[in-house]
């Protein structure tokens, strides 16, 4: 799901999507400037969870939020990642966790120009935003 807040594009994935790096690229090339991941069971441990979300901030200049159920607990997983993969997370209270986003701080950094030119056989801009 695709839709905006204010000015920013924001994308909603299953943390699922999140393993194969097309989906996230495809929102980056669309102008996403930040992903919500979510899902029921995280194909994976939290720690990997928390690696993937690292990773495609970093390969894709975009803010991430996730939040998954860990894989063996039945515990809930979450994190607020930067375009640099630093968790941003702060606790607001036992049961909340936010971060502050400065997504002007994304076209200032300008990284995204490398991205139409990676395999643009599998990689294709999203073209429908919900108004």
């Amino acid at each position: 799901m695709l839709f905006f807040c204010g000015d920013t594009k924001i994308a909603i994935l299953h943390s699922y999507e999140l393993l194969f790096p097309e989906y996230t690229r495809s929102m980056a090339l669309s102008g996403v400037k930040l992903i919500i991941g979510c899902g029921t069971k995280a194909p994976t441990s939290s720690e990997g969870m928390k690696i993937i979300c690292k990773a495609r901030c970093i390969e894709n200049q975009i803010f991430l939020a996730g939040v998954w159920i860990e894989e063996d607990t039945d515990m809930y997983g979450t994190g607020i990642f930067s375009p640099s993969g630093t968790e941003i997370s702060e606790k607001i209270s036992s049961w909340l966790y936010g971060a502050s986003i400065d997504t002007e701080s994304l076209s200032i950094m300008n990284k995204r120009q490398f991205l139409p030119s990676r395999r643009p056989d599998l990689y294709h801009p999203v073209t429908e935003f919900r108004p």
